[in-house]
Formats: structure tokens, sequence, C-alpha cells
């Protein structure tokens, strides 16, 4: 049985990061991880569920929201994935890092909390989502094409 291309990589070399999943076309699969595999500490899904609601929303207030295709967290609690199309690596770094230092100062509210807009409305986290920001914005701030690719 064929392996996807994710599981080739290989996690004992991992690190957090902003990492180019896989290229399909003018698709790009871009991996945003904010934990080390296996290492721990991981989001917590409240962190978690935060942290895609003001991604989200913040997606969709951006200069690039049409390049943007798809945007969501990972299964192993350790990052999110975002899919663009025809957008430029640099301008998914820009955009990923503009996000983040927003989120890591944010103070309004959680962006679409109410029950009509959200399916789990009382596990939010805003104090954690920031805290992990914070953390991420630190590798994604100064980030290079260069710094795209997983390590070897």
């Amino acid at each position: 049985m064929e392996k996807a291309a994710s599981r080739l990589v290989d996690h004992t070399k991992l690190t957090t990061g902003m990492y180019i999943a896989s290229v399909d076309g003018d698709i790009t699969v871009y991996e945003l991880r904010f934990c080390r595999p296996n290492k721990g500490p991981y989001l917590s899904r409240a962190a978690e569920h935060t942290l895609y609601h003001l991604y989200e929303a913040l997606i969709a207030n951006s200069e690039y929201k049409t390049s943007v295709v798809w945007f969501g967290a990972s299964a192993s609690g350790s990052g999110f994935h975002l899919v663009t199309r025809g957008m430029a690596h640099s301008a998914a770094i820009d955009l990923v890092s503009q996000m983040t230092e927003s989120i890591a100062q944010w103070q309004d509210e959680i962006p679409s909390v109410s029950e009509k807009e959200c399916s789990n409305c009382t596990e939010h986290d805003l104090e954690s989502a920031k805290k992990w920001a914070q953390i991420f914005l630190i590798k994604v701030k100064n980030a290079t094409q260069d710094m795209l690719i997983y390590p070897q």
C-alpha cells in the first residue's frame, strides 16, 4: 500500500515551523506545525479551536482571501494546514506571519462563537491560543522560502 506524502516526512527530524507539504500545479498545501512531533506539549482542543476561528476570520478579511482554498487543523493537535491556489510562497509566509502576529496580540472577542455560528461554542481558550501564536510567531516572522522545505 502506498503511503500518503505526509507519512514520508521523517517526523523525528521535524520541528515547529511552516512547511510546504505538497504542490500540485498551482495548488500548494502548507503545514503550520506548532508542536514538535511526539514531544509535546500539544495544542489543547480549546486553544486549537480558538486559533482556527481567528485564522479563519483573518483569512476572510485578508487581501489573499481569494487565493486561500482551505484552512484547517491537523488531526494530531500539532498545527494546521493552509491550502492555496496561485499564491507565491513569499505571499503565504507573509499572510501566515501577519495573521499569527495579529492573533498573538488579539484583544477582541473570538469571532463566530455563537451557537448559530459554531458547533462547539463553549470550547475556546483565547489566552492559550495567544500564547501558542506567540511561540509560533518566532518561527514564521522571519521565515524565508528556503525554510519551507522539510528537514531531510
